[in-house]
């Protein structure tokens, strides 16, 4: 079980620091949530210096105030190894000019697009285990996700086939349960159209499998293919992936 001496619940995440702390810079140097260049040590040290007392942000327009805890300590580790900037957590977009496209996607390339939406959901199982197990275990033998897990997410990423179009790349995805005790990873490829002939047939052969990894929870649980546009180029996607999960899992029990 993860343990936690931060009172914040976002803090509980202990796995996930430098995403919160990544987060907390952006809000004292006042930068937009899609900033994606390293932040000098001492600029941040600046800023925080100028509170007599801890530093206090707001997340987004009329938000609960949070103080900042996890940047603090971020900023002593990378001086204690002898590095000089905050790196952003998760990779950024690699397209110089920005790209040819009108939306927040653009700058990425189809590579480097693939490789953070690997690192994001990936990081996220582990948000979620987090969250779970710090606060509400109690609850995990009913949450659909938590019994789930270990899986795979073995999802597809398309693109559009016009770069400058504005419908920007659509996410498909399932969980796929492995045997506990195995290691969970994230599986994405990149696809301009994926094959969906058969995919009833494959949903059933998944939930099949699902029950039969998860006998004890074969009256309830569930497997679903999602669909959604893609959502993780603001400054916390693994935090609110997490969220999002515990959410539907909650809702899932009346809760």
């Amino acid at each position: 079980m993860h343990r936690s001496g931060d009172a914040d619940l976002v803090g509980a995440i202990d796995n996930h620091k430098s995403e919160l702390a990544w987060s907390e810079a952006l809000a004292v140097m006042d930068l937009g949530s899609r900033w994606s260049v390293p932040i000098p040590v001492s600029d941040l040290e600046a800023r925080l210096a100028r509170s007599a007392g801890p530093t206090v942000i707001r997340r987004g327009a009329g938000g609960a105030a949070h103080v900042v805890r996890a940047l603090p300590l971020q900023l002593s580790a990378i001086r204690s190894g002898g590095g000089g900037h905050l790196e952003p957590p998760w990779p950024g977009p690699d397209q110089v000019s920005g790209g040819s496209g009108p939306w927040v996607g653009s700058p990425y390339s189809a590579e480097r697009m693939l490789a953070r939406v690997r690192a994001v959901y990936a990081a996220a199982i582990t948000a979620y285990l987090s969250l779970v197990e710090e606060w509400l275990l109690p609850l995990g033998p009913r949450l659909n996700t938590f019994v789930t897990l270990p899986a795979r997410i073995v999802g597809w990423l398309e693109t559009p086939a016009d770069p400058t179009s504005f419908a920007g790349p659509v996410l498909r995805w399932y969980l796929d349960p492995l045997p506990a005790g195995q290691a969970s990873a994230a599986d994405f490829v990149v696809s301009v159209r994926p094959d969906t002939l058969g995919e009833r047939d494959a949903m059933r052969e998944r939930y099949l499998r699902l029950v039969t990894l998860r006998p004890a929870a074969q009256e309830w649980i569930s497997t679903a293919l999602h669909h959604q546009a893609l959502h993780i180029f603001d400054a916390t996607p693994v935090i609110d992936i997490a969220f999002q999960w515990l959410g539907v899992d909650l809702r899932g029990i009346y809760l």
